[in-house]
C-alpha cells in the first residue's frame, strides 16, 4: 500500500511538472513572439526615423536654396532701386538747375524792363 501511495504521489508530481513545463513552454513561446514583434517594431521605427532625418535634410537643403534665391533676388532689386534713385536724383538736380537758370533769366528780364 505504501508503494502504491508513493507511486501515486510520484505520478501526481510528474503530471504537475509536465503541466508546469507545458505552461512554461507556452509562456516562452509567447515571450519569444513578443520579443520578435518588438524587434520588428524597433527596426520599423529606426527605418522611419532614418527616412524622417533624410526628409529633414532634403527640406533643409531646399529651404537654404530658396533663401539664397530670395537673397539674390533682393540684392538685384536693391541694385535696381539704387540705380533708379540715382537717376531720379540726377533728373531732380538737372531740373533744379534749369529752373534756377530760367528764374535768373526772368529776374534779369524783369530788372531790364524796370530800367527801360
Amino acid at each position: 500500500v505504501l508503494v502504491s501511495f508513493y507511486f501515486f504521489f510520484f505520478s501526481l508530481s510528474l503530471s504537475l511538472s509536465f503541466k508546469q513545463i507545458s505552461h512554461l513552454q507556452i509562456r516562452v513561446t509567447s515571450l519569444t513572439q513578443s520579443e520578435n514583434d518588438l524587434l520588428n517594431s524597433n527596426q520599423m521605427l529606426k527605418d522611419m526615423v532614418e527616412r524622417l532625418k533624410q526628409e529633414c535634410r532634403n527640406l533643409r537643403s531646399q529651404a537654404e536654396k530658396a533663401q539664397l534665391e530670395v537673397e539674390k533676388t533682393l540684392e538685384e532689386k536693391q541694385i535696381q532701386w539704387l540705380e533708379e534713385k540715382h537717376k531720379l536724383h540726377e533728373r531732380i538736380t538737372d531740373r533744379e538747375e534749369k529752373y534756377n537758370q530760367a528764374k535768373e533769366k526772368l529776374q534779369r528780364a524783369a530788372t531790364a524792363q524796370k530800367k527801360a
